[in-house]
């Protein structure tokens, strides 16, 4: 019921969705997470199908926990990692990452990649190993739990 009036609360038009901004406040609001790119990220993964909105349904399947099961953050590294690296080569650089976060979000810019490549890029190699994507990740799932 918590995490239903919250939702509520977030989606100031009534729609029963949460675009980016709506759920970047409702995040930032509870204290789950406090930067951007992590709120981005979440919402990505929220967004199952996409539509560039996280309906109810979405939302909680992420952010609630059946009695005592816990998000499985390498389950979830994995889907995701699977769209940024579909030719399997276990690196991401930065032109990967662009297409690919453009293709989902068209309206993702250059600007945004950066800074989500630079918050996973721990070692400043320039690309993002399986590694520190899974690393990223689970500091994100952790935040929410």
């Amino acid at each position: 019921q918590q995490w239903e009036d919250l939702f509520r609360e977030a989606d100031t038009e009534g729609t029963g969705e949460l675009d980016k901004d709506n759920f970047r406040a409702l995040v930032k609001a509870t204290g789950t997470l406090t930067e951007d790119s992590e709120a981005d990220l979440l919402f990505q993964i929220m967004d199952a199908d996409g539509n560039g909105k996280v309906d109810f349904e979405e939302f909680i399947a992420v952010m609630a926990q059946e009695k005592s099961r816990k998000l499985d953050a390498k389950t979830l590294a994995d889907t995701i990692w699977g769209l940024f690296d579909p030719k399997r080569t276990g690196r991401i650089y930065i032109e990967e990452m662009k297409e690919t976060l453009k293709r989902f979000r068209p309206r993702y810019d250059s600007e945004g990649a950066m800074l989500f490549m630079h918050d996973i890029d721990l070692d400043r190699r320039g690309y993002v190993t399986r590694g520190e994507f899974e690393l990223y990740v689970n500091k994100i799932v952790f935040s929410v739990q």
